[in-house]
């Protein structure tokens, strides 16, 4: 008795298997992407959060506000019992490398005991402070565009502002700014449009 020989699979049946999972793969990767990119915005999200309880409990115990990241989690001057951030930088200045979800940069800005009343960035916004507290959220280009997409900017401003993207807690503007203004805006203010491309995400996170 003839043993029957087991019949593989042709040519063009594998090339219908690959383009079948290319096609599959390709309608999931939009999905995921997005999957990815909420997940970021939550994370941040959840650090500004966690900042401005820390900033609310240093100025609780020590009548002061941090001017560097270590000031989080090393004690800093009468009454500190941080730490006060569950994640530790590594920094001892000002800037916390890689923080953001996207691998982007904190900078920590600090304004203590001014002569005369601030803004957060613009002359006509929110009310007018002394001593405060904001970071920059770096995003300088990755691969020809902005590591942080202009729409996951505006949901985080959205978020932040109560849905009112480019006013108040949040906005855009140029790198390595000072936000906190008596007479002039700050520069390369994007408003609700936002550009990504060369600038930074500015949020104020503590005032008294």
């Amino acid at each position: 008795m003839k043993m029957r020989k087991k019949r593989g699979f042709t040519v063009i049946e594998v090339v219908v298997v690959i383009i079948a999972i290319s096609i599959l793969l390709a309608a999931l990767l939009p999905y995921v992407a997005k999957q990815v990119e909420d997940s970021r915005i939550s994370k941040i999200e959840q650090d500004i959060l966690a900042l401005k309880n820390a900033c609310a409990m240093f100025f609780n115990d020590t009548t002061s506000l941090p001017s560097a990241w270590n000031h989080f989690v090393t004690p800093t001057g009468n009454g500190w019992r941080g730490p006060y951030l569950a994640r530790v930088p590594g920094s001892t200045g000002a800037i916390w490398s890689s923080a953001s979800p996207w691998k982007t940069d904190y900078r920590l800005i600090t304004l203590l005991s001014a002569n005369q009343d601030h803004r957060f960035a613009t002359t006509t916004n929110l009310y007018p402070f002394r001593n405060a507290v904001a970071i920059e959220i770096t995003n300088p280009l990755v691969g020809g565009g902005p590591a942080i997409i202009p729409l996951s900017l505006q949901k985080i401003d959205q978020d932040i502002d109560n849905n009112h993207a480019g006013t108040g807690m949040a906005l855009e503007a140029n790198p390595n700014q000072n936000p906190f203004v008596t007479n002039n805006n700050i520069q390369g203010i994007s408003g609700q449009n936002y550009v990504g491309t060369s600038k930074s995400m500015y949020v104020l996170i503590y005032t008294y």
